[in-house]
């Protein structure tokens, strides 16, 4: 039912509600109090049903617009950068091309990472991007950056398992994350992460 079509029915419930009054004060005048009562009874039955009804589309037109107002945020969100990067990812005609779009749109959300809508999202990109890489005809050439972004990302978003996984798949490719300890010190640090998370 629509919010308009309930608020007929609403009308509609009135104005039945308003007939069965005057026929309940008109039984009472008469002294016909059996009628009166009985009709009072399905006066409030009807409305009771009827609140119950209006409550639960209100309810779910409340849902409705919870989830709006997340898509519009999400979408003022996307700063120029993030746009950007996404609109060169999804628009590139070859492997080569769309995974420096991703890559960009992966470091964006990496640097604005301390705010939660980034910082999930990038993490979401997590299966696009190791979908990609594979796919990519030199990746033992490229720099593990990526990897290193998405690591970071997961496990902020308490996706321990998830960043570890990154960085074993990028010690698998042989890549590094540039640090003096690379992939294997960061897995190491992500373990100590989730088992202070679990105390």
């Amino acid at each position: 039912m629509s919010i308009k079509a309930a608020q007929l029915k609403l009308r509609h419930t009135r104005r039945e509600t308003e007939k069965g009054l005057i026929a309940i004060s008109a039984w009472q005048v008469e002294g016909n109090f059996k009628d009166a009562s009985a009709e009072a009874h399905s006066l409030r039955d009807n409305i009771k049903k009827e609140t119950e009804a209006l409550n639960t589309l209100l309810g779910k037109a409340n849902d409705q617009m919870e989830a709006t107002k997340k898509e519009l945020k999400a979408t003022k969100l996307a700063n120029d950068k993030l746009t950007q990067a996404l609109s060169e990812y999804r628009g590139a005609s070859s492997n080569s091309i769309k995974h420096i779009g991703l890559l960009a749109a992966i470091a964006e959300c990496y640097k604005q990472r301390k705010l939660a809508e980034y910082r999930e999202y990038g993490a979401a990109l997590s299966p696009y991007y190791l979908s990609l890489f594979e796919a990519l005809e030199s990746n033992s050439k490229e720099k593990g950056v990526g990897f290193m972004h998405l690591s970071t990302l997961l496990n902020d978003c308490g996706e321990f398992d998830g960043a570890v996984d990154m960085c074993q798949k990028a010690i698998n490719y042989g890549l590094t994350d540039g640090t003096v300890t690379g992939f294997e010190g960061r897995i190491i640090r992500i373990e100590k992460a989730k088992a202070k998370s679990l105390k």
